[in-house]
């Protein structure tokens, strides 16, 4: 498969993903039976209904995350192969967003100019990931990679030269894991701890 295939493969399949996500434990399930006599009022669900019932919630969003994961990675790799052009960074800032659960994200905002063909243009791409990811210190290394007035150099897609991107590597798109283990995880071990209370 090419680049050019990976990355239009992996563009369908972002919004393709959640469906097939929610399909798969909802009809494995139900043809093993799970859902018989599943009564969510008044009567507590089986391990195989409780792991059918979960499973058709989070799988999707453990797939809509692999596929946007897989999608970035592709882009990532495309751009490895974009023409070069020099840029200066014109802010970089971090950005730390509390979540839930009382840990943080952290995000690295930049926005730099530079010029193909005499055209002068401007991006914020830092790269092709989420923007923000659960690994500070990556986020502050790459702070000190970019600062404010910096001369760099960026990459750019030579079909639409105003989409550029100054990180290639798939470190930032790796960076949030636990979007895909969290939701893919917890119906597994709620089905278990379902399982162990019938048992018991």
């Amino acid at each position: 498969m090419t680049v050019a295939s990976r990355v239009a493969f992996w563009r369908v399949a972002v919004p393709i993903a959640p469906f097939v996500g929610a399909a798969l434990p909802f009809f494995g399930v139900l043809l093993l039976g799970g859902f018989d006599d599943c009564q969510l009022v008044g009567r507590e669900p089986s391990a195989l209904g409780t792991f059918g019932l979960l499973g058709t919630m989070c799988f999707p969003i453990a797939a809509f995350h692999v596929a946007d994961r897989k999608y970035k990675e592709a882009l990532n790799t495309a751009a490895r192969s974009w023409p070069i052009a020099p840029a200066i960074i014109r802010s970089s800032a971090v950005e730390r967003r509390m979540t839930g659960w009382a840990s943080a994200l952290w995000a690295l905002d930049v926005e730099y100019s530079y010029t193909v063909d005499g055209r002068s243009l401007t991006s914020t791409t830092l790269g092709f990931a989420p923007r923000f990811v659960a690994d500070k210190d990556l986020i502050f290394r790459l702070a000190e990679k970019y600062p404010a007035n910096a001369a760099v150099t960026v990459r750019y897609d030579a079909a639409s030269p105003d989409v550029a991107v100054l990180e290639i590597s798939d470190a930032l798109a790796r960076g949030n894991n636990w979007r895909f283990w969290l939701p893919f995880t917890t119906p597994f071990l709620v089905a278990l701890f379902m399982a162990a209370r019938h048992v018991a």
